[in-house]
């Protein structure tokens, strides 16, 4: 028989458990059966391997459950279009990625010290984000990217695109699942110790020194994929060895074919665009130079005083397009006839928007800045939240006007954190931003909250005529957002290639351009009928997301990224047929049509039109 060694009482007490391990976890070895002999001490050989299975077995369980909210993840993307099993094949063929949902797992158990806890806040976060997701798909036609953050600062905007209910459900199920992990984490405690729980001493300073050390490398390594897309980041060359190849041109088909976190991490910060070869002052200043002559021969006979007392209103409007233009969808009635009277007697024809869906703050930043979205990198879906804030002034439109004599205002009837608009309109210049809480009228037509057109058309009006100097107007309207078939009156009858919930919401569409169309033709009758000049820039920046698959496949070219485009005079309008354009020669045409000098910055644009056409993320319309 062995003699006993002198154990102290802390550790006899236990002597028939295992270790716990990183994960939580425990096993009873043989030498349990005989806890109730005094006395009785494990086996080190036995106890070593009760470690090392549960080790193993700790490690499987968290591989296997970073697979299945990887999955989540990735059925926000796939949902509807593959086969339910394939999502978790997909989950687990991403090693990159699976890597990454791992390590947020594994700092959550050292962290708190509980296997299952864990478990069940990765799951929640996983269809918390997962849930967001698929909202922005199903309104906006694009994932989430990482900027999407700049959007916390609007929550009031955020719950509006969610049904309450949902939001309501969607809480109850998270809360329930963390009970549910929290009860089974109660009830594996009694036979497996928590961290922490079981041990002391010398043991129990090592494993707490060890989930320190653990979750120091797991955080550096996370925070490293912020420099996703810097030169040799390891997480980008990861990804690199797997061969991944990466969607430019369409960052939910990229998400769908590199996985949720692929897609996420490929849309981390990057530079605006490549330096080009031979950059530098010098170059810039020839460029300058050649367009500066190029323009004083254009502008031998203008006018230099056509635009001194003339009030500029640019007017974007929400999701403003002509549903007669796709394929596959037809209305009981033109909802903007009087939209289409007004082109035919100006300077007419069609935008080129950036996106379907969504976009509307690139489209604002081309026709103010005139530069290009489609020439920036792919990953810089909206300037406004991952450019301009990051200078003090940034060129632009507002400044050149600023520097002639007129006042600049930006109007928007929503909040003024929307694409971080109050930051990105101060670096730009404008005087004054009107907003949901400043207007001087503020009525809605539907129950969705957005403020009408009619209100928005008033409160430039307003502005107007208590102005003393001529004004630079940027108004950026709200109407017309989704939802879409929150009416007062019903809908304008939908039919063609759509199912009943698309024709609903068509029809409930096309009864909101006709609100506008009707605001819109009402607001240029009282700029008529003013004794001050105004030319007004109108134009729509995308179709909203509201259609079904068959009908984005029937309009695959340029129907779907192309809206109503117009220049209106008071002083009077001829007819002249505009190609396809870009946002930013809105400008331009407008100092064409007044007959007005063209700064060069103007020129160097009008001579892209001519000789590349209309610009935009993934295409280009060629004159």
């Amino acid at each position: 028989m062995r003699r006993q060694r002198d154990v102290p009482p802390l550790i006899r007490a236990r002597a028939g458990r295992a270790m716990p391990t990183l994960f939580g976890m425990g096993r009873r070895t043989p030498a349990a059966v005989a806890e109730h002999v005094e006395g009785a001490v494990p086996e080190p050989v036995g106890d070593s391997q009760g470690r090392l299975w549960t080790l193993l077995w700790g490690f499987l369980g968290t591989v296997v459950w970073a697979i299945v909210c990887n999955s989540v993840l990735d059925a926000s993307m796939w949902w509807g279009h593959a086969p339910r099993p394939t999502l978790i094949v997909q989950g687990a063929a991403q090693p990159a990625g699976l890597l990454a949902v791992w390590l947020v797992l594994v700092i959550g158990i050292c962290i708190t010290g509980r296997l299952w806890l864990s478990l069940g806040l990765l799951l929640v976060c996983a269809c918390t984000v997962a849930a967001i997701n698929a909202v922005k798909m199903s309104i906006l036609q694009e994932p989430l990217f990482p900027s999407d953050t700049a959007f916390l600062s609007s929550p009031g905007f955020l719950m509006s695109m969610v049904p309450l209910r949902s939001v309501v459900l969607g809480a109850l199920g998270a809360a329930a699942t963390m009970v549910v992990f929290v009860g089974v984490g109660k009830v594996m405690a009694r036979r497996f110790p928590r961290i922490g729980k079981a041990d002391a001493g010398r043991a129990g300073r090592s494993i707490l020194l060890g989930r320190v050390v653990i979750v120091v490398l797991a955080t550096t390594l996370l925070l490293d994929t912020v420099n996703f897309n810097q030169p040799g980041n390891i997480w980008r060359r990861v990804y690199g060895a797997q061969g991944v190849d990466w969607i430019a041109w369409g960052q939910s088909v990229n998400y769908a074919r590199n996985g949720f976190v692929g897609g996420f991490l490929y849309n981390m910060p990057i530079e605006a665009m490549a330096r080009p070869v031979g950059y530098g002052k010098q170059t810039m200043a020839d460029i300058a130079h050649r367009y500066s002559a190029s323009a004083a021969v254009r502008n031998a006979g203008r006018d230099p005083h056509a635009l001194d007392d003339v009030n500029v209103v640019l007017v974007l409007s929400e999701s403003f397009a002509d549903p007669a233009e796709l394929s596959g969808v037809h209305l009981a009635r033109d909802p903007m006839p009087s939209t289409r009277r007004i082109m035919r007697d100006s300077w007419s024809g069609k935008t080129l928007a950036s996106f379907y869906g969504g976009g509307t703050s690139s489209m604002e930043f081309q026709a103010l800045t005139g530069q290009n979205v489609g020439l920036f990198n792919p990953q810089i879906s909206s300037p406004y939240q991952m450019v301009v804030p990051n200078y003090d002034s940034y060129p632009s439109a507002v400044g050149w006007f600023n520097a002639h004599g007129h006042k600049s205002i930006a109007i928007h009837p929503y909040s003024t954190e929307m694409y971080r608009r109050r930051a990105v309109y101060e670096t730009f210049g404008f005087a004054n931003f009107i907003h949901d809480s400043t207007m001087q009228v503020a009525s809605k037509l539907g129950t969705h909250g957005y403020i009408s057109d009619e209100s928005a058309f008033d409160e430039v009006l307003y502005q107007l005529d208590t102005s003393a100097s001529p004004l630079l107007v940027n108004l950026v309207t709200m109407q017309n957002h989704v939802p879409v078939t929150d009416w007062p009156d019903a809908p304008i009858p939908a039919s063609g290639d759509l199912n009943s919930g698309e024709a609903e919401r068509v029809g409930g569409y096309a009864r909101g351009i006709e609100y506008s169309d009707a605001a819109l033709d009402s607001f240029l009758a009282r700029l008529q009928a003013r004794d001050e000049d105004t030319v007004v820039v109108f134009y729509g920046d995308h179709f909203p997301g509201i259609f079904d698959d068959d009908i984005l496949q029937q309009n695959e070219g340029l129907s779907r990224y192309s809206t109503p485009l117009f220049l209106w005079s008071s002083q009077g309008n001829a007819h002249r047929d505009l190609p396809i354009s870009s946002p930013v020669q809105f400008l331009p045409y407008l100092f064409d049509l007044l007959h007005a000098p063209l700064p060069p910055y103007y020129e160097l644009l009008r001579e892209v039109a001519k000789n590349v056409g209309a610009i935009g993320p993934g295409r280009i319309v060629s004159p």
